[in-house]
């Protein structure tokens, strides 16, 4: 393992501390950066990512008085932009922003990626980006208890995903149950809620693109994958509730930089980044989409990819 943990060292102001207020400085090196940032996003422009990017680059803008320039590298799952940013100059100019399945997942699908975990510098996160298992309201069952009754009834059930490797999720859901679970695979997730908006498919995994719905009362989310509870579905229980340690459940927005940084950058750049996710701007971005800010800090995004780059490692070995 070739990346490095730093701890985040937050200096308060000294007026701000006297004050009683939490404004933090980032302790940059002196003339840091003397040239713009490049963000370089993983996904089209327009896209939920895409968004946060933008939005952290004008919030450190503002903050730091930088150039920040925003560049869309869509392409395999980001795996096109994570390839050219583990080949750039390590000099905290560049800078990576895309979902932590791009580490954890895509190197050890595809045995020829060109870059693996070691690779980068993991600056934090920038937003938990929940998956949820939806239905309409008026199908016969809300809860996960009353879903594995209804498909044992029928003798399946249907569920629309866009996400790939969604069988990890929903094999050892149907193995656990004894139950058969039919995956109906689409492009995306719009096309995913249309087809339980259209009575197509028992069930969606989705992302927050249903959230108007369940405000409507016109869907109900039976679970959240991962370990945390949905803002926007707080009383819908977590796979981890049901006994679950799904591999990959949890999908974060992950800040990155090419390995080999010098620490009094990488520090800078932690720092940055902290002030710019906690920032109240930000935080007014994430409610509007019904979504929540959350920076896990570098030895907490280090951590997090560590222990999914090993599951999904020994799953796809397992399956070879």
């Amino acid at each position: 393992m070739r990346h490095r943990s730093v701890r985040l060292k937050i200096a308060c102001a000294a007026v701000a501390c006297i004050a009683g207020g939490a404004v933090t400085a980032a302790e940059c090196p002196e003339g840091f950066p003397g040239k713009p940032l490049d963000f370089w996003v993983g996904y089209g422009a327009g896209g939920g990512t895409d968004l946060i990017s933008r939005t952290l680059a004008s919030i450190i803008e503002e903050a730091q008085g930088w150039t920040v320039a925003v560049t869309n590298k869509p392409g395999a799952g980001s795996s096109v932009m994570m390839a050219q940013l583990a080949q750039s100059e390590p000099d905290g100019l560049t800078i990576g922003i895309t979902s932590t399945g791009a580490i954890s997942k895509v190197p050890n699908r595809n045995p020829e990626s060109p870059y693996s975990i070691g690779d980068f510098s993991y600056l934090g996160t920038a937003q938990l980006t929940p998956v949820s298992v939806t239905t309409l309201s008026e199908k016969p069952f809300k809860t996960y208890d009353e879903m594995i009754a209804y498909a044992k009834e029928n003798g399946s059930m249907t569920v629309s995903t866009a996400t790939s490797d969604a069988n990890i999720f929903f094999d050892e859901i149907a193995e656990r149950e004894g139950v058969r679970i039919i995956l109906v695979p689409n492009k995306g997730t719009a096309e995913s809620l249309q087809q339980i908006l259209g009575g197509h498919v028992d069930a969606a995994l989705l992302g927050s693109g249903h959230v108007q719905h369940l405000k409507s009362g016109k869907m109900v989310q039976i679970f959240t994958m991962g370990d945390r509870r949905a803002p926007f579905a707080p009383d819908a229980p977590t796979s981890a509730d049901l006994g679950y340690d799904f591999i990959g459940a949890a999908s974060y927005v992950l800040v990155a930089a090419p390995d080999g940084l010098a620490p009094e950058v990488r520090t800078c750049l932690e720092q940055v980044l902290d002030e710019a996710v906690t920032s109240d701007e930000f935080a007014k971005l994430q409610a509007s989409y019904d979504q929540e800010a959350l920076n896990l800090g570098p030895e907490g995004t280090a951590a997090l990819l560590e222990r999914e780059f090993a599951k999904f490692k020994d799953y796809y070995s397992a399956k070879k």
